[in-house]
C-alpha cells in the first residue's frame, strides 16, 4: 500500500515537512495526475460526503422551513448527528464515525430531546429569568455546562442557554402557546 496524494504544493513541494516526514518515514507514496480523481481513492469518499451533508442539509431546511441565514446551525447540527450515527462504511464495523476515530463511544444525551427548529420553553439568567418560547438550534458546544443549548427568541439573535424543554403536542394546541408562536 502506498499513500496517495493530489500533489498540493503544500504537502508536495520541496523542503515542505510534509515531504521531508514521509521520507523520514519511508512511507511509500504516489502523487496523482492533475484532474484524475479516479487516481486517489479519497476523492470518491470526498465526494459522497459532500454530497450527503448537502442531501441531509436540505431536507432539514425543507421539512422544517429553516430560513437560510440559519445555514451554519444547521450545518454543523448535521454534521454533528453524521458523526454519532451508524452509518455503513466499511470501516466503521456498526461503530459511529466519532468512536471510529476516538475508540470512545460518544454521549448523545444531548441529542434526545430535541430535533433543529422545534418549538422549546427556555429560561435565560441559569434558569431564574422568565420562561419564553424560541426555536431550538442545536447544541451550544464549548458554551457553559453540558446540555447548554442554541435557541433563536423572538428577537432574531440566537443565544445560548441550559435551562430548555421542549414544547409538547399538547401545549400547541394551547391558546397561550399559539399566541407565543405568532
Amino acid at each position: 500500500e502506498q499513500l496517495t496524494m493530489d500533489g498540493a504544493a503544500g504537502q508536495t513541494g520541496r523542503n515542505t515537512s510534509f515531504m521531508e516526514t514521509i521520507n523520514r518515514a519511508g512511507i511509500d507514496h504516489h502523487i496523482s495526475r492533475p484532474y484524475r480523481p479516479e487516481e486517489n481513492p479519497a476523492e470518491g469518499g470526498i465526494r459522497e460526503l459532500k454530497n450527503e451533508l448537502k442531501r441531509r442539509f436540505y431536507r432539514l431546511v425543507a421539512k422544517h422551513g429553516i430560513p437560510m441565514r440559519l445555514w451554519d446551525f444547521v450545518l454543523v447540527y448535521v454534521v454533528d448527528t453524521m458523526n454519532i450515527t451508524a452509518n455503513y462504511s466499511r470501516y466503521s464495523d456498526g461503530r459511529v464515525p466519532l468512536e471510529v476515530i476516538t475508540g470512545i463511544t460518544p454521549d448523545i444525551t444531548e441529542y434526545l430531546d430535541f430535533t433543529i427548529y422545534d418549538w422549546v420553553h427556555y429560561r435565560t439568567d441559569g434558569g431564574l429569568g422568565k420562561n419564553e418560547i424560541g426555536k431550538w438550534l442545536g447544541i451550544s458546544h464549548r458554551t457553559g455546562p453540558m446540555m447548554t443549548y442554541w435557541i433563536l427568541p423572538k428577537s432574531g439573535k440566537p443565544i445560548s442557554t441550559d435551562t430548555v424543554q421542549r414544547v409538547t403536542g399538547a401545549e400547541m394546541q394551547t391558546d397561550v402557546v399559539k399566541e407565543e408562536i405568532i
